[in-house]
């Protein structure tokens, strides 16, 4: 808008949305607060322009310049228009950090022994498959079962035990101790941890049943 450049209240304006981001940027809705306040005071300031903006104008610059880098070459002219994507905007800056740290949420809780898989095309070693009471609230320190296993089953008196992997196969997620054996230096190349469902024929495949 010409009247835009050619005003002084612009940069009040400016300075106003700096103070802003600099203040508020951690909080949606005083941020927005904080932007309506810049926009009575920059409309308050319409002796200084040429050309006196009305207020929807003056709305619409403040949101558009606010959430983008300009107006750029093709915007609304109506005022049903510039009231419409004022509107979408602000929307816009109140839900989609909401719906970010909900997403963030969900692919946080996600397992990452789900996506696990056994490659039997790119994985050297051949696999043993284990599973069984791995951990369960019933019998707590299964973990120390396992423990025993892999260590006896890589001891170094046993040689032929470096052409395998042990598949550890559960239902559940790792308990912290079992977490500790499957990521220590020792065991990390070694043992593999996936999570699955034993009724389920394409986890079963995932974790190398059908080669082990």
């Amino acid at each position: 808008e010409e009247w835009a450049t050619q005003c002084d209240a612009v940069d009040n304006l400016n300075q106003c949305q700096s103070d802003c981001d600099t203040h508020h940027s951690g909080d949606a809705t005083e941020h927005v607060d904080c932007e309506l306040r810049c926009l009575w005071r920059f409309h308050s300031d319409e002796d200084t322009c040429d050309h006196v903006p009305d207020f929807l104008d003056t709305v619409y610059f403040l949101v558009v310049t606010a959430s983008t880098v300009g107006f750029g070459d093709v915007v609304p002219v109506t005022p049903q228009g510039r009231v419409v994507i004022s509107v979408m905007i602000i929307i816009g800056f109140l839900l989609i950090p909401q719906e970010l740290q909900k997403l963030q949420d969900l692919l946080s809780r996600q397992s990452k022994y789900r996506s696990k898989r056994f490659d039997e095309k790119t994985e050297a070693l051949k696999p043993i498959f284990l599973s069984g009471d791995i951990q369960t609230t019933e019998k707590p320190n299964a973990w120390i079962r396992i423990t025993h296993f892999i260590e006896e089953f890589f001891h170094p008196s046993r040689h032929e035990s470096t052409e395998y992997k042990i598949i550890v196969f559960s239902d559940e997620e790792p308990s912290p101790e079992i977490e500790n054996i499957i990521l220590s230096p020792e065991y990390s190349e070694r043992v593999e941890y996936i999570r699955g469902n034993f009724a389920s024929v394409q986890d079963l495949h995932r974790a190398g049943l059908h080669v082990a």
